[in-house]
């Protein structure tokens, strides 16, 4: 079983700071035009195609309640990372941890709503199929992207990143054991970092 991870315990701080809040859980919490929110759209892209999702997300009340709310309608699991502060890692590592007995991980992000289920379907069949490191490469940007699959060999590893890099260390360590699977889908390089990246989509009122 592949398992899908979705960090959300960043701080989202240019977001916050562009709408003039506090840096509590603005950003995966940002609506998009259909109402759905930023995280919502991130975890379900995920869960369609992948049976195990954990959702890891930093200690803040209104970020926890409403991770709770979207694994309560879609199924998964939500992970409370104490250490966030320390960088991106270990919420990788709390994910990984949470999902011991997956043959692989896909690392996505819940600030990227818009990855097509179906890319997600091609990059956990890559990793089911090598059991190595899977990256998506899109096209005509010419760019990696998310989700980032990994085999189960790689968990002692993925457990001891450390910092804001999440496993860009690890890819480049393990070079020779990386499939690069090409998508023409958009939402594989596309995030939420400022209210004007979704002007048309987000509402943050």
């Amino acid at each position: 079983m592949i398992s899908g991870l979705i960090l959300a315990a960043g701080l989202g701080e240019r977001f916050s700071a562009a709408v003039g809040g506090d840096g509590a859980g603005l950003k995966q919490l940002a609506r998009l035009s259909d109402g759905r929110s930023v995280l919502y759209a991130s975890v379900r892209n995920m869960r369609a195609a992948v049976e195990s999702v954990i959702v890891v997300v930093r200690d803040d009340p209104e970020l926890v309640e409403h991770a709770n709310e979207i694994v309560a309608e879609l199924g998964g699991k939500i992970v409370v990372n104490a250490r966030a502060a320390e960088g991106m890692a270990t919420s990788i590592g709390c994910g990984v941890d949470a999902a011991p007995d997956a043959d692989g991980w896909l690392i996505g992000l819940g600030d990227m709503p818009c990855i097509r289920p179906h890319s997600i379907e091609k990059i956990a069949a890559a990793l089911a199929s090598t059991q190595g490191i899977v990256v998506p490469f899109h096209l005509q940007k010419q760019q990696r992207g998310h989700p980032v699959g990994f085999g189960r060999k790689f968990a002692d590893e993925l457990r001891l990143l450390v910092g804001d890099g999440g496993a860009r260390e690890l890819i480049s360590r393990h070079n020779k054991s990386v499939s690069v699977v090409e998508l023409d889908d958009d939402g594989i390089v596309f995030d939420v970092d400022l209210p004007s990246d979704m002007l048309s989509k987000l509402d943050i009122s």
